[in-house]
């Protein structure tokens, strides 16, 4: 069966429009390298560290390529868990004793309080600006993927304790929305 050759000059000019939008998504997600490069130098944990970058290239990609809003949601995301990954990639380096336990409480207060302070920033905005739950949750992920580089600095453990914090700040922000309406 034989193309006619509008139908092939269309299939053409879709194929470099797709092609197109995809190389302008992965020189988007390119800056990302200034959040990986750090994250994977500094943190003692590199295999979990690259699979959540990976998984966080490879989503914000995805979304620039689709559009629709979620690019600006996974910006705002990735902006909100840079503050708990500097926080817990600081804090393991800037000279506090790694003494038994001691160590490991103040990485996971560390990972929960950046948590929250990444979780109130993006339930601040999704709560302010009334966005969908889709957008919400698209943030939050890439805040959580982001912020998760760090804290896999004291395991699975860390992550939960950002995780935790970030559900807590967004929660403090829904019921602050909640009683201002």
């Amino acid at each position: 069966m034989e193309l006619h050759p509008q139908n092939l000059l269309l299939a053409r000019a879709r194929r470099a429009y797709e092609w197109g939008r995809l190389r302008r998504a992965l020189l988007g997600a390119l800056p990302l390298a200034l959040l990986i490069g750090p994250a994977l130098a500094l943190t003692p944990r590199v295999v979990p560290t690259v699979i959540l970058a990976t998984t966080l290239l490879l989503g914000a990609i995805g979304l620039l390529w689709l559009g629709h809003g979620y690019p600006r949601a996974a910006l705002l995301g990735v902006a909100a868990g840079a503050l708990p990954l500097g926080l817990v990639l600081c804090s393991s380096r800037l000279g506090h004793a790694c003494a038994g336990s001691m160590c490991m409480e103040f990485c996971f207060a560390t990972s929960a309080l950046g948590g929250a302070a990444a979780g109130a920033f993006i339930g601040s905005w999704a709560f302010e600006k009334r966005v969908s739950a889709l957008l919400l949750l698209t943030a939050s992920a890439f805040g959580l993927l982001t912020g998760a580089m760090g804290s896999t600095c004291v395991g699975l453990l860390g992550v939960v304790a950002l995780a935790i914090g970030f559900g807590l700040g967004v929660a403090v922000q829904w019921v602050r929305s909640e009683v201002a309406s």
